[in-house]
Formats: C-alpha cells, sequence, structure tokens
C-alpha cells in the first residue's frame, strides 16, 4: 500500500493588482482602486501602496500606506497652479 505525502510551500509575494484606476480626485486627495492579483501565492494580508509626487516647492515626496481594503484614499496632496 502506498502512502500519502502532502507537501505545503511558505506564501510568497503576490503578483501587482490589476486594473488599478483613479476613480476621484480633489484639490487635496486622491482616491484609488483595484483589483486583487491573479496569483495571490498566499492569503492577503494587507495591499502596500507607494506614492511618489512633486510638492509645491518641486521637491519630491515619497510615502508609504497600508490597506486591506481594494481602494485607499490619499489625504494631504496639494495642487499645483502650473
Amino acid at each position: 500500500m502506498s502512502a500519502f505525502l502532502t507537501n505545503t510551500t511558505l506564501p510568497d509575494r503576490p503578483q501587482r493588482p490589476e486594473n488599478i484606476e483613479v476613480v476621484e480626485t480633489t484639490s487635496q486627495t486622491t482616491k484609488i482602486k483595484w483589483t486583487p492579483p491573479k496569483k495571490k501565492n498566499g492569503p492577503l494580508s494587507f495591499y502596500l501602496v507607494k506614492v511618489q509626487f512633486k510638492n509645491l516647492r518641486n521637491e519630491t515626496i515619497s510615502r508609504e500606506e497600508t490597506t486591506d481594503e481594494q481602494s485607499i484614499t490619499l489625504k494631504g496632496l496639494q495642487v499645483s497652479n502650473d
């Protein structure tokens, strides 16, 4: 009689989310939404959103935010008159 063998691998980094789009913008906020990646490679506990933009003094600002939702509203943005 043959024995059954079960092999389990550790979770790995998922693919990137799909269908990323800006759905709403105001003078100080932007809402972005997406759909989950096709290959999750394990359970998803959160999304890490990395944002980079230039402020009114033309300085590059980088931020990272996390969410467990399939959307995020970025706050504290500034509109340039250029």
